[in-house]
């Protein structure tokens, strides 16, 4: 998400609708929501919430309930 973040604050206001749009409409979605992906190896807890939160609380405010993720993922090796 702060990647997306990055981008999400360059764009128009129509290529934000159109975004919007494909979110609503079920054909792009966020998987994890997180800010970022954090290290399961050494993160404290409090960490993991936090930026989970704050990932999830940027697609609420721009994309409502529609976006809220109902997927988990995490790279493994």
């Amino acid at each position: 998400m702060a990647f997306f973040s990055i981008w999400w604050k360059q764009q128009s206001d129509e290529m934000k609708n159109t975004v919007r749009q494909l979110v609503n409409e079920g054909r792009l979605e966020f998987i994890n929501g997180g800010w970022c992906m954090n290290d399961e190896a050494t993160a404290y807890y409090t960490d993991s919430i936090d930026q989970l939160t704050l990932g999830l609380k940027f697609i609420q405010n721009e994309f409502g309930d529609c976006a809220r993720p109902r997927i988990g993922w995490q790279v493994g090796q």
